[in-house]
């Protein structure tokens, strides 16, 4: 999945990849201008959840998240959806040019605000 982010999104935006949600939080503290996390709730799926409620409760961190998962995680995705942060959700497999559209929309509310 990291692979299809970076080499499908990358001409439009600086896309990071990361291994794992503690390398999540470290790229955050690092870099102020991340601007949206992708979140793949299928590998490591505990620490996803643990990492969207440590941004949602977070005064420091603030950013739309966008999870993916297989349809065997739909129901994390939907709860992890009441999450302030937590703006879309796609169910794999996904339309690459709706997830685009999405984090098109996302980052331009950002800008506006």
């Amino acid at each position: 999945m990291n692979y299809l982010l970076k080499t499908g999104f990358s001409d439009k935006y600086t896309v990071i990849t990361v291994a794992n949600v503690f390398d999540a939080v470290q790229q955050l503290k690092e870099n102020e201008k991340i601007e949206m996390v992708i979140l793949d709730i299928d590998y490591h799926t505990e620490e996803c959840v643990d990492f969207v409620q440590h941004l949602n409760s977070s005064t420091i961190y603030s950013c739309p998240v966008i999870l993916l998962g297989s349809s065997n995680n739909k129901e994390i995705a939907e709860n992890l959806g009441q999450h302030r942060d937590v703006r879309e959700s796609f169910i794999k497999p996904f339309d690459p040019a709706n997830l685009s559209k999405s984090i098109d929309d996302l980052v331009s509310l950002n800008l506006a605000s």
